[in-house]
């Protein structure tokens, strides 16, 4: 059973151009901003229903930017619509899970909707790569669920 995470990029930039028509010296813009980043899948164990513990694992999302500058990794909501009820699907059966910001399961990693947080950084290290960990977690006791192959597609958006 498994979560694939995609990413695809978002890059919002704001640039103020100002200036007087009678400038004679040459003007020099600042070198853009260019960040890398992977990710790696969230992959769970096999799941059985009747092991009364969470099931849990863990991926990461890994960035690496030329510049310090403010950043923002968020989180969509996938199958389910909603960060709060993230769910994988295996046809018509269903796996409730949820990602979270923390290894204790106590902040779900969203994009501020529905109770969730997203990572922030106003001033990330430059030129190394920063590693966030995204916490999972399926909860014990889904009776219902048949066997197969659980999947849920989590799209990743970078702002910086």
């Amino acid at each position: 059973m498994h979560t694939t995470i995609k990413l695809p990029a978002r890059k919002l930039v704001w640039m103020l151009f100002a200036g007087i028509a009678i400038v004679l010296a040459p003007q020099f813009a600042p070198a853009a901003n260019r960040c890398n980043v992977q990710v790696s899948p969230v992959t769970f164990p096999v799941y059985n229903p009747l092991i009364p513990f969470d099931t849990q694992t863990h991926g990461a999302v890994i960035f690496n930017c030329t510049q310090s500058s403010p950043i923002t990794v968020m989180l969509g909501t996938g199958e389910a619509g909603s960060v709060a009820a993230r769910r994988m699907m295996s046809g018509a059966s269903q796996l409730n899970y949820n990602l979270f910001l923390d290894a204790a399961g106590q902040v779900i990693w969203g994009d501020g909707t529905g109770g969730s947080q997203f990572y922030s950084n106003s001033s990330p290290p430059s030129g190394v790569n920063v590693t966030l960990s995204v916490y999972a977690r399926i909860p014990a006791r889904q009776t219902k669920a048949t066997p197969g192959i659980y999947k849920d597609t989590i799209v990743v958006t970078i702002l910086y």
